[in-house]
């Protein structure tokens, strides 16, 4: 949009980003004049021998797909990220993607790919955290004298973990067929660098009730703590999806008033009591910690 305006210079600060690299998969298939998924099987996962990882849903592999569920264990996918496939609809398996680990590990593949791999693990920008910043596309921590690369998500009902530690040589590949806020991602980063605990705390699953409609649209609206932290909250299938700038959540409610997360265990949001008329502000807890938004007009 010609009237955006940045609210930062590029490079300065952290946003997690899955449009960003969607945009940027589309801007490259429109350079070269072909999609996006024939550029990638030509120039990365054709030469690395990744007959497994496409963006196509090839009907002979589907027999080997695991199937997916969602935060409340119900089955959910395959589907499809449309315009923002380049930015997570690759389909992949354990054995291929330890593949990829060995290109960035020991520089196993073309001499292009091995170049381009270590041009993208040379660039150093914020990375949202004090032990770790943003290499391109991989995050990079470093904590305890160890030093680690690794990336994170959840998809058509999985999980997925992977990084790689190169002073160790140690590569980590770690799915899980539900996905999650957090997943088995502990026991990757424990498997990098030992020192980090795997948490072994069992979170009670919240028990959730039905409110009149009426009651959860009190909910819905923006809100802000601080000039800088906004969250918009609007009506979902199965509760309110809650949005901000670090990505989408569902939350369900355990009261009239009180709502928490299968997708962020230990989190709450509580409105403030009131009659049927929008709620003027929420707290949001967790980790022991309270945050009090305000509604924006």
């Amino acid at each position: 949009m010609p009237s955006y305006h940045l609210k930062a210079t590029p490079g300065t600060q952290f946003s997690y980003s899955n449009l960003a690299f969607g945009l940027l998969g589309q801007g490259l298939a429109l350079k070269e004049g072909r999609s996006f998924a024939t550029i990638l099987r030509e120039r990365v996962t054709g030469p690395l021998g990744l007959s497994d990882t496409t963006l196509e849903d090839d009907p002979k592999k589907s027999a080997r797909r695991a199937q997916g569920h969602d935060f409340y264990l119900s089955p959910i996918g395959p589907t499809s990220d449309g315009v923002l496939s380049p930015a997570g609809g690759l389909r992949s398996t354990a054995s291929d993607l330890l593949t990829l680990l060995d290109l960035f590990i020991n520089g196993r593949g073309p001499k292009d790919l091995v170049a381009a791999s270590r041009l993208m693990l040379s660039i150093d920008r914020p990375g949202g955290s004090d032990i770790t910043r943003m290499a391109l596309g991989w995050r990079r921590t470093t904590t305890n004298g160890e030093t680690y690369y690794w990336s994170n998500g959840s998809s058509d009902g999985s999980r997925t973990f992977m990084g790689f530690n190169p002073a160790r040589g140690a590569g980590v590949v770690a799915l899980a067929d539900t996905a999650s806020g957090e997943g088995l991602d502990d026991i990757g980063h424990h498997f990098l660098n030992p020192e980090q605990t795997v948490s072994t705390k069992i979170v009670p699953v919240p028990d959730f009730i039905t409110l009149p409609e009426e009651v959860l649209l009190r909910g819905v609206g923006r809100y802000g703590h601080g000039t800088d932290d906004i969250v918009e909250i609007s009506r979902g299938y199965t509760g309110l999806i809650v949005s901000a700038e670090y990505g989408e959540f569902v939350i369900r409610p355990q009261s009239s008033t009180i709502y928490a997360s299968k997708m962020v265990p230990g989190l709450t949001i509580e409105f403030e009591e009131g009659d049927m008329s929008p709620a003027r502000s929420f707290i949001l807890r967790q980790g022991g910690k309270a945050y009090s938004y305000k509604r924006l007009p």
